[in-house]
């Protein structure tokens, strides 16, 4: 339980000041002087500044709540899941950037109980890019279907998160992705089939399925072997394959 009683509010006021201020030029140093005041002062300084500015429409206040959290993640715990219980849509959308940002301990049960409340494509991009960054792995038994979403950030959030958090039982739907109509989606796809590996069996499986260019792109990025280019080879229209093999470096 944090204990508030003996904190020096005005003080914290005063230090509040100046750590929201931006953080550039001749104001570098007073401000990380600001916030590491702040921090000194313990977990229940933290949570006053939170509680007391989460609140509010405030961009470089939000930037400097994200920047404490990020130097002390342990103490913003509290103020931060109080923040993703509010039913007030500035505190919940500056709750959600922070936890984006800074992986937060203990809040990945909540980020998945305000998933599966929210309906809003933006919404859901915003609880599922919090959900990239915290540790919390069960989001994998609920990617499945956002995958199909049709706002493209849900898409490309999920797309993301299947590679980041190694869900394996759906990395089949990557392939499927490669083929949306919306660049930054396959793109996120690409990343998640690097991130987690193909092998040549599956390469060789699911390029039937995917557009020819989207297939040379893949080995652009990531080309595991000379055998993955002889197998896009085989499959490639060839005006295709030699427009794109000059770039493909293969391991």
């Amino acid at each position: 339980m944090i204990i508030l009683i003996s904190l020096d509010t005005l003080k914290l006021d005063s230090l509040w000041n100046i750590a929201r201020k931006w953080r550039a030029g001749f104001d570098v140093e007073i401000v990380d002087s600001a916030r590491n005041q702040i921090i000194a002062m313990g977990e229940g300084a933290v949570y006053y500044i939170i509680t007391r500015n989460i609140t509010k429409r405030d961009l470089l206040g939000i930037r400097a709540i994200r920047d404490i959290c990020r130097k002390e993640p342990e103490y913003c715990g509290r103020g931060i899941l109080e923040a993703l219980n509010s039913k007030d849509s500035i505190t919940l959308k500056n709750a959600l950037f922070v936890a984006s940002e800074v992986e937060i301990p203990k809040i990945g049960g909540k980020l998945l109980e305000l998933l599966g409340k929210q309906r809003d494509g933006i919404w859901i991009s915003r609880t599922l890019r919090a959900l990239y960054r915290s540790g919390d792995s069960r989001v994998c038994g609920v990617l499945d279907k956002y995958m199909l979403h049709p706002y493209e950030y849900v898409r490309m959030r999920s797309a993301l998160l299947v590679g980041q958090k190694e869900c394996k039982k759906i990395k089949g739907r990557l392939w499927d992705m490669l083929g949306d109509s919306v660049f930054t989606v396959r793109d996120a796809a690409k990343i998640s089939l690097i991130k987690m590996g193909f092998s040549l069996k599956e390469f060789e499986e699911k390029i039937n399925k995917i557009p020819e260019h989207e297939v040379m792109k893949l080995l652009y990025l990531n080309c595991p072997s000379p055998e993955y280019l002889e197998i896009a080879k085989k499959k490639v229209r060839r005006e295709i394959f030699e427009a794109w093999k000059g770039y493909v470096n293969c391991k």
